[in-house]
């Protein structure tokens, strides 16, 4: 069991500087969890708090129901893998791997039996005889992750692990990583600010704004139902796009208004104006860049309720693999969709765009809330 709880937990620096405040989260048995969130949020503050490298200015840390705020690191048994590796480079692969269990003096037929065991999980037995400094960084992190494997913790903790390597490599040990989470059956914490590798590797995310939790939940979670504008803006590659509408109402109609042009509300997005007195009031409207239709992709959406064409004018255009990127200028606003490789829209020119009137997420201009949260 490796249960991790926080209660109300706080990092104060200086007085009054707060990194983290009143943090609260229930971390389960074998979860990968993942603190995801802009430079200077208190994620890695956060993970040094739990891993005691941090003293906890307020609250509670519980690990499997004991209260361990005031235990030393070498106490909680949790492993930690470094964004720098932490490798001690004169030392071959094998004594990087071995020194943890070493120090703590557990037979020499016992660790070796181990350090072969991790090496072929993690596919570096070729390197054991290979001094750190020798090594690439993907092999580098490799045996930093075996280093904290060999001494079987309570739980992993992973500080922006793979920020130094390359992309293809990124990715690469992304898959890697949730190999091994999967085979070793062990509660992992994650810090990272790339909200790719959040969204791929977590069995439920926890996004951070300002030393604050913004919401935490489950990847599909908040990609679909986002609490905020600030989740629904961080999650997703492009980015939302958010346009800010008048809300009018027109005889038995409520609709939302920019310019002239208007999408009818019904249903779910209706309600919500309504019961919140939004009518006569600002908000802003959210719609995801796979949401949005061109001319050509109009054609092959079945049973997709399109809203009214909106005429834009094209400023560039990214070529991503088999899809395109395109952005946008309606009204001020710049917009941007994901469209299939065929569409030749260009620079300058102008193209009718639609948006999925079922993909659209409203928020509260001032709060920020997403209004049809919870549907």
């Amino acid at each position: 069991m490796s249960e991790i709880v926080l209660r109300n937990v706080c990092k104060e620096y200086n007085k009054g500087n707060m990194a983290v405040k009143n943090f609260n989260l229930d971390i389960q048995d074998k979860e990968f969890i993942i603190f995801v969130g802009p430079s200077g949020c208190g994620k890695s503050t956060t993970l040094r708090m739990i891993a005691g490298l941090e003293d906890i200015s307020n609250g509670e840390l519980y690990i499997d129901g004991e209260l361990v705020n005031y235990v030393e690191p070498q106490g909680r048994d949790l492993a930690m893998v470094f964004q720098n590796y932490a490798l001690y480079p004169h030392m071959t692969v094998y004594e990087n791997m071995a020194f943890s269990l070493k120090i703590r003096k557990i037979p020499k037929s016992e660790i070796k039996k181990r350090v072969h065991e991790v090496a072929k999980i993690l596919e570096i037995e070729q390197l054991l005889d290979r001094r750190s400094k020798d090594l690439s960084g993907g092999q580098k992190q490799r045996v930093a992750i075996g280093s904290a494997i060999m001494r079987q913790p309570k739980a992993f903790l992973m500080d922006e692990p793979l920020s130094n390597l390359d992309a293809k490599l990124r990715a690469q040990m992304r898959i890697e990583l949730a190999k091994l989470h999967e085979r070793l059956e062990t509660t992992i914490i994650y810090v990272t600010h790339d909200q790719t590798e959040a969204m791929t590797l977590g069995s439920r995310i926890v996004v951070m704004l300002d030393g604050e939790i913004q919401q935490a939940a489950a990847p599909e979670i908040l990609y679909n139902n986002p609490i905020n504008k600030f989740v629904a803006g961080f999650i997703g590659s492009p980015a939302m796009n958010f346009v800010r509408m008048n809300v009018i109402s027109d005889t038995s109609e409520i609709m939302l208004e920019k310019e002239g042009f208007r999408i009818s509300t019904k249903n779910r997005m209706k309600e919500v104006l309504i019961s919140d007195n939004c009518v006569g009031h600002e908000v802003d409207l959210g719609i995801r860049p796979e949401n949005i239709y061109t001319e050509v992709g109009k054609e092959s959406a079945i049973d997709v309720d399109l809203t009214d064409a909106i005429e834009v004018e094209v400023v560039a255009r990214e070529l991503v693999g088999a899809e395109v990127i395109l952005y946008a200028n309606w009204c001020g606003v710049q917009l941007c969709a994901r469209v299939e490789q065929e569409n030749t829209s260009r620079e300058g020119d102008r193209v009718n765009w639609y948006l999925d009137c079922n993909c659209i997420k409203l928020f509260d201009v001032k709060s920020e809330q997403n209004l049809m949260y919870g549907e």
